[in-house]
Order: C-alpha cells, then structure tokens, then sequence
C-alpha cells in the first residue's frame, strides 16, 4: 500500500515575524478561526495576549472551545457551521 501526505499542518518560515505585524497598533477588529489548529499556530506565533485585544469568530464548537482553552473570549460562533455561517457571525 502507498502512502501519499495530501495535506500537512505545517507554519510556513516567516510566518511569525508577519504574526507581529499584523498585531502591531492599530490592532484588527475581528480575528476568524475555521480550524482549531489555526488558534494553536496563531496563538503560538502571535501569543495570546495579542489575540485578547481583538474579536474572535469561530466556525463552531470544536474551534470555539480552542480558543476558550487559551483563556480567549469567543465574541461570534458560526451558525450554520460553515464559511458563510462565519461571516454572517460578525456582520
């Protein structure tokens, strides 16, 4: 049997330094989560003490409780749980 990684969770080199940048003042008003590894890798490049500063909307429940984890407020949860249900969420 062939093994063939079509997909990998991965931070791209970089990415941090452009984390800071975005969270430099003025801070963005919403932060949108679809997955609960990108609240891990955000978290770890940014730190949670910048995300706290910002709204956050997340797809669902799984992702939600991500960010709750790192003692984050979700402001917005999709419904129904999908990219449209997000950005009706914040609108």
């Amino acid at each position: 049997m062939d093994v063939v990684e079509a997909y990998r969770n991965v931070i791209p080199d970089g990415a941090a330094a452009r984390a800071w940048e975005v969270f430099r003042e003025p801070f963005p008003d919403w932060v949108t989560f679809a997955s609960s590894s990108a609240v891990e890798n955000l978290v770890r490049l940014a730190g949670a003490h910048k995300l706290a500063r910002v709204k956050i909307a997340s797809i669902g429940p799984v992702t939600s409780a991500a960010v709750r984890a790192h003692g984050l407020e979700v402001t917005a949860e999709a419904v129904p749980q999908n990219v449209q249900g997000l950005v009706e969420s914040i609108g």
